[in-house]
């Protein structure tokens, strides 16, 4: 199986600092198939939280680093 890293974190909580969001806390896991659906992945964090998809909503938010200062 070809693996992409995509780490899961969950349990902490994201911070905006000089108008720059990072995620803070909680724990991670990571390591699907690189032919996951969207589908499959969102089914995969359900599990890795251990929460009903009837009773919790899952948003998927992602960080990338800057390599230049924002104006």
């Amino acid at each position: 199986m070809d693996t992409v890293g995509i780490l899961v974190c969950y349990n902490g909580n994201w911070v905006k600092k000089d108008n720059i969001e990072s995620y803070e806390g909680g724990e991670a896991k990571g390591l699907v198939s690189r032919n996951v659906t969207f589908s499959e992945l969102v089914e995969r964090i359900y599990k890795i939280m251990d929460a009903e998809p009837t009773k919790y909503s899952v948003t998927l938010k992602y960080s990338v680093p800057m390599l230049w200062p924002l104006k």
